[in-house]
């Protein structure tokens, strides 16, 4: 069901087993997608299908008061803003130099965000250089918070994130992720490689969206091919 953005629409449905009208305001977009599909086929429709977005206009009153709201005092909190501040104080200040130059394809804001990310870390781990080990955290966190950092990358589904968390740098077969993830092999397959897709051809899954995955497919002649899977360790 689709519903038009600037004048709003009435659609008709049914609700135990009785007519009814749906009226849709203005700046309300309404997407269901097929219940069978989402159950039967796929969980990722039902994030990216079925959503209900609204927009918000305020008015100068409006945001005269949530301004006056951010700059209020918040006593409520206070215990936890003064250990905050004690933890703060704590870190000793000083320059955090990187320990080798870093290639990233990333907007330069987003790049800049990510080197200073790493030399947080290496702060709070009381040193005065980065590490691989900097680099490698922040290259995770950088997978799992896609949908914030860039809005263009597909972010990573339930499944994918659970089989993501499951590799290493060291190889692992499919059976490996199963008995790592407790998920079903069907369910590995579709993280890897997209519900319709294969592993010469994959569509979707972490084969499509994660750059840093690699995959090699040993052949047999009396069993099925096993495959392999890692990340690929930083500076290799």
């Amino acid at each position: 069901m689709l519903t038009s953005w600037f004048t709003g629409v009435t659609r008709g449905t049914v609700i135990n087993h009785e007519p009814k009208d749906l009226n849709i305001p203005p700046r309300v977009s309404l997407i269901i997608t097929n219940i069978e599909n989402v159950v039967n086929e796929s969980e990722d429709g039902q994030d990216e299908s079925r959503f209900l977005t609204l927009e918000v206009r305020r008015t100068p009153d409006d945001m005269k008061q949530i301004r006056e709201f951010i700059q209020r005092a918040r006593p409520d909190i206070q215990t936890e803003l003064e250990l905050i501040q004690v933890c703060w104080n704590l870190i000793t200040l000083r320059t955090i130099t990187l320990h080798k130059k870093i290639e990233k394809d990333l907007p330069i804001r987003e790049f800049k965000r990510f080197l200073t990310l790493c030399q947080a870390r290496a702060l709070l781990c009381n040193r005065d250089t980065t590490t691989d080990e900097d680099i490698d955290a922040m290259e995770k966190f950088l997978t799992y918070s896609k949908p914030m950092i860039n809005s263009t990358t597909p972010g990573f589904t339930r499944k994918e994130s659970a089989v993501f968390g499951c590799l290493t740098g060291n190889w692992k077969t499919v059976n490996e992720i199963v008995k790592g993830t407790g998920m079903t092999m069907s369910d590995v397959y579709r993280a890897l490689r997209g519900r319709e897709g294969s592993f010469q051809q994959p569509r979707g899954g972490l084969m499509s969206k994660e750059p840093q995955l690699e995959h090699i497919e040993e052949h047999s002649d009396t069993e099925n091919n096993i495959h392999l899977f890692r990340l690929i360790p930083t500076g290799e």
